[in-house]
């Protein structure tokens, strides 16, 4: 066989080596045509990008398509339905989550139990509560207060003695117990003992944890890898995290180094932040702007709030009232006129209007609902 015969699959992106062409797994969704939440009036359907109604507006909220399947409401109660209008999941739920690892946290009456992509019941509705199937763990409360974590067939992998429980993050599960936090693994093994402050997901490696009124972080094995000096910590992404010393925001890294210095005001805006596609949101002088890895602004002081960068764009307010999209250049691509706005995903994102209305726009801001 030539080389230029070849093909190399990699994470579903098919190549033939040796030749220009290249077929990404995107292709495949041009049998199929992306169906968008559509609102007319107060009802809700679907329609394809060019705004043809293909499922018509009957539900009270209708949700975006997931591996064939979107969530909607009638009536106060939650279903699913594929892409072609059919009742896959009937609507007899008091709530659904969307599907994580195949399965959905739904409230039947007033419990908690699970469901597959075919409606049925795999896990039992015998609890009080419920979160989303994660790294193969969901973690639950029992009627009794007491949290603890099941396996996809509702095995007891994290025994219920529990005060809460995060999800599973990287392997790794935080716990409190007598008030004090810990890690056990995805086992349900303690691994990191209960004698912290707080504790939250592990990030990158690392998780950051609080003692004594100070954060530091640590590693899976418990050991200390950056002090505990910061009176606040964010979560490691793309390879820093925002930390709080002496009253100013900056950035670290897994070293502990300080890599955006500590310039930045300390206000309820810093609490989560993140780095998302090489760019990170950061307050001065009650003004939001953007910079990257190395601490060059990109996008100057001029916003009163900024969110997440997704797919290229992102949500900001401006004037302390419209909010519309920039992209990560400072350019307006999406213009302000709206109330609030979340992130784009799968080249969609959800938007309110003034009258708190909700609706979905496209990158272009084409907006998908009755004009």
């Amino acid at each position: 066989m030539e080389n230029n015969e070849l093909i190399k699959y990699d994470g579903g992106l098919i190549k033939r080596v040796g030749n220009a062409i290249s077929v990404t797994s995107k292709l495949l969704a041009l049998a199929e045509p992306q169906l968008i939440p559509y609102r007319k009036n107060n009802t809700w359907g679907y329609c394809t990008p060019d705004k043809k109604i293909v499922i018509n507006c009957v539900y009270d909220v209708a949700n975006e398509f997931y591996g064939g399947l979107a969530m909607v409401v009638k009536d106060d109660k939650f279903g699913f339905i594929n892409k072609k209008g059919h009742i896959v999941i009937p609507l007899i739920y008091s709530h659904c989550n969307d599907f994580s690892e195949s399965l959905s946290a739904a409230v039947k009456e007033i419990n908690y139990g699970f469901i597959d992509i075919n409606g049925n019941e795999i896990i039992p509705f015998i609890y009080k509560s419920a979160y989303r199937i994660k790294e193969g763990l969901a973690i639950v409360r029992e009627i009794d207060g007491k949290y603890g974590g099941i396996n996809r067939k509702g095995d007891i992998i994290i025994p219920f003695i529990y005060e809460h429980v995060n999800e599973c993050s990287e392997g790794m599960v935080a716990v409190m117990k007598d008030k004090k936090y810990g890690f056990v693994d995805i086992t349900g093994i303690e691994i990191i003992p209960c004698t912290y402050n707080f504790a939250y997901n592990f990030s990158e490696g690392l998780a950051h944890v609080k003692k004594d009124r100070k954060y530091g972080f640590v590693d899976k094995k418990g050991n200390v890898i950056i002090p505990f000096i910061y009176d606040r910590a964010n979560a490691f992404s793309e390879g820093l995290a925002g930390v709080v010393k002496d009253g100013k925001f900056g950035f670290i890294d897994k070293e502990g180094n300080t890599k955006i210095p500590f310039i930045y005001d300390n206000t309820i805006n810093s609490f989560g932040v993140k780095f998302l596609e090489g760019i990170v949101a950061v307050e001065k002088n009650r003004k939001i702007g953007f910079v990257n890895h190395y601490g060059s602004v990109i996008i100057p002081f001029i916003y009163d709030k900024g969110y997440y960068c997704s797919e290229g764009l992102i949500g900001v307010v401006h004037d302390f009232a419209d909010s519309g999209f920039i992209d990560k250049q400072g350019n307006i691509v999406i213009p302000f006129i709206y109330q609030s706005t979340g992130s784009f995903m799968q080249g969609l994102a959800p938007v309110f209007d003034w009258n708190d209305n909700r609706g979905f726009i496209n990158k272009e801001g084409v907006q998908f609902w009755e004009d």
